[in-house]
């Protein structure tokens, strides 16, 4: 056994030996992304180590741990906090008869979790007060195995124990997050009446244990999209006793976060033309024209949140979130206004839209600027040790996943026969819609460009869709009631699929 000292925590924990830095980040549960699965190709889990050899970076999936060092942790998941942020519509009202039987229980407590690939927020809420008592957001314990779905899905396929792992990772999530919550505010788990779960279709499968390999290859389908109850006990959260409401998947790549996102809108309003659009880790659009739901799912979200991208890093300190070019020169801001040290998603549409307004960048994504050696590189910060630029490379990365977004409203809206002139709301979902400058968003063609008057960011709506779920059996009614209307379009079987994208690629 070697001794490794967590730092700025200055806690020491005694390792295996002959194990990389990532797999006892997945042992021991300390925070470094894993965005390509150790596979040692995406540099995002370079950390900074002290042993007998000094201190230097390394990358936590190559370096095995062969004698007792120091590790610091710089990149954290500061995104968390916006994602915390619930809440309740206001004519919003918790079921009289579900209320009655928790009080009559004697187990006033419910919990909604929210289990984003990234992100889980898991919410303790008093039933019959309709409160929050606590929320809890924490780094997603499974990233070590792959910053997105796919990576996890082919973990899972490996091995048995690999699939597992990564159950047992979410519910140990869940029930510590749960447990911190009851210590601080003087609960037991023995309150708790029950749970309402979401999460993406492939996070449903592995929070129920289930072999989620056929939502990676053709016909790409999933084991179960209906909603699913069940006791605590039947998977291991606490208390045993507990309800469990996993709420229901829409298909294959659109999960019940979906879902409950669309019980905090119009989706099932037949008077209104809307359009639910959430920009994750996963790309998942929505349409309700006057009560026909189409929905799709892209490949987009990687990109907006880093993966792929040279400095690209979730919205942690030191990430650049803002960017103007004027003739003053270039301004950037980052969070916590630390020092820059990568690049998150709204920083990126910024800075996508700021070089095309500039003229730096062409309409069709061609870097103007050139590097030493002829790499088209954009500086966006300049130092010796840590520059931060944007390379030709990383705007292609942008491209596609900005074209996908693009194609998937865009052909939805042509499968309805409607404009876009004729969209009455936008919504803009997820802790990233949150962020980002809309307008520059639709300057780039990400989303819709319609009247500013009918974007609305929703924030966490995933997270008010589970906590709504929780606290009224009608919603879970009106849940598989979504499920069961939606229809669901398979943007490659389009005819008019290669064309839109090939439009849309263009900024």
């Amino acid at each position: 056994m070697k001794k490794l000292t967590l730092m700025p925590q200055q806690k020491t924990i005694e390792v295996e030996e002959e194990k990389t830095i990532l797999e006892l980040a997945s042992d021991f549960n300390f925070e470094i992304d894993g965005s390509c699965a150790g596979n040692g190709t995406c540099g995002k889990c370079k950390v900074r180590i002290e042993d007998s050899m000094g201190e230097r970076e390394v990358l936590a999936c190559r370096h095995i741990v062969s004698e007792d060092l120091i590790l610091w942790i710089d990149r954290k998941n500061d995104n968390i906090k916006s994602k915390t942020a619930v809440f309740l519509p206001e004519d919003f009202s918790v079921d009289e008869a579900l209320k009655t039987e928790a009080v009559n229980s004697g187990k006033r407590l419910g919990v909604a979790v929210d289990i984003g690939t990234t992100t889980v927020v898991v919410m303790v809420w008093d039933i019959a007060e309709k409160e929050v008592v606590g929320v809890k957001g924490t780094t997603n314990p499974q990233s070590v195995f792959g910053a997105d779905v796919i990576s996890r899905i082919n973990f899972s396929n490996q091995s048995k124990e690999n699939l597992e792992l990564l159950h047992k990772k979410i519910i140990d999530c869940i029930n510590d997050a749960v447990l911190e919550i009851l210590e601080q505010t003087g609960n037991k788990p023995e309150d708790i009446f029950r749970y309402a779960v979401v999460g993406n279709t492939t996070m449903s499968h592995l929070f129920m244990g289930i072999d989620p390999h056929s939502l990676a290859v053709l016909p790409f389908e999933a084991v179960f999209t209906e909603g699913k109850r069940f006791a605590a006990s039947d998977i291991g959260l606490l208390p045993k006793t507990a309800e469990v409401n996993l709420m229901p998947n829409i298909a294959c790549h659109v999960g019940s976060d979906i879902t409950a996102g669309l019980l905090t809108c119009d989706v099932l309003d037949n008077n209104f033309n809307s359009l639910y659009i959430d920009i994750g880790t996963n790309g998942e659009i929505v349409l309700n024209a006057k009560g026909k739901i189409l929905v799709c799912s892209t490949a987009a979200g990687p990109a907006f949140e880093g993966s792929g991208i040279k400095y690209g890093m979730r919205a942690g300190s030191g990430a650049i979130e803002k960017v103007e070019i004027s003739e003053q020169g270039l301004v950037i801001k980052t969070i916590n206004e630390k020092e820059p040290i990568g690049i998150c998603g709204s920083g990126i549409i910024d800075l996508i839209y700021e070089l095309v307004k500039a003229g730096i960048v062409n309409t069709r994504g061609r870097l103007l600027s050139e590097g030493e050696g002829g790499d088209r590189i954009f500086t966006l910060y300049e130092s010796k040790e840590k520059p931060v630029f944007i390379t030709q490379n990383d705007i292609r990365e942008i491209q596609l996943a900005k074209g996908a977004v693009a194609t998937g409203w865009e052909l939805l809206m042509m499968n309805a026969g409607i404009s876009k002139e004729a969209l009455d709301t936008v919504y803009i979902a997820g802790a990233f819609g949150s962020h980002i400058d809309l307008e520059k968003a639709k300057g780039i063609g990400l989303i819709p460009n319609v009247e500013s008057e009918k974007l609305k960011s929703l924030g966490n709506a995933a997270g008010t869709g589970a906590s709504m779920g929780l606290l009224s059996n009608e919603i879970l009614h009106r849940a598989e009631d979504i499920r069961q209307k939606a229809e669901h379009i398979e943007l490659s079987l389009e005819p008019q699929f290669l064309e839109t994208y090939s439009r849309n690629m263009k900024f």
